[in-house]
């Protein structure tokens, strides 16, 4: 029998795949393409080039600069007539500073061991520091690494300075005398 040779699929040439740089090309100039459309729309919505200002239009625009910036910017106005002395505590804070006292914890731990290693590294610095034992409502306790008391904010100042030097940050807690 014979065959026809005609309809005989046809070997099709292989197509190779596109490379990666073809596509990184693409890719950057439809980029471009939109970056250029995004400049060319801002640039429509723009005012038009305006024309020289003349002598009476600058008087006018500098007039009309100076009454915004009053309406916008008060507390020229504001601030001289507050003062605030930051130093002078009100009688009601020099009572409440007075009735407490102040505790920096400076760290809290599981086991007494980690909380002696502060408490010597602490030592070392020059802070005084005690180790409260404490038991939470689920039974877990914990030791507090805490320094003071302190009576005065200069003292507060200066431990949370040399803490904040060791990388360790403080919390600062208020006792009731």
């Amino acid at each position: 029998m014979a065959h026809d040779y005609k309809n005989r699929a046809r070997n099709k040439k292989s197509k190779k795949p596109i490379s990666g740089w073809l596509w990184l090309v693409a890719v950057i100039l439809i980029a471009l393409f939109s970056t250029l459309l995004l400049y060319l729309q801002e640039q429509k919505q723009a005012p038009a080039i305006q024309k020289k200002p003349t002598a009476d239009s600058s008087k006018k625009k500098s007039s009309s600069n100076k009454q915004s910036n009053k309406s916008r910017f008060d507390f020229y106005e504001l601030l001289p007539e507050e003062s605030f002395d930051l130093f002078k505590p009100d009688s009601n804070q020099a009572d409440q500073k007075s009735s407490s006292q102040y505790l920096l914890q400076a760290g809290s731990f599981k086991t007494y061991a980690q909380a002696d290693k502060l408490k010597a590294q602490l030592a070392f610095s020059g802070i005084v520091t005690t180790i409260n034992t404490a038991t939470t409502a689920d039974g877990k306790t914990w030791h507090r690494v805490q320094a003071g008391p302190y009576n005065n904010q200069l003292d507060i100042d200066q431990t949370q300075q040399k803490l904040q030097a060791m990388k360790i940050e403080p919390i600062l807690l208020r006792i009731k005398k």
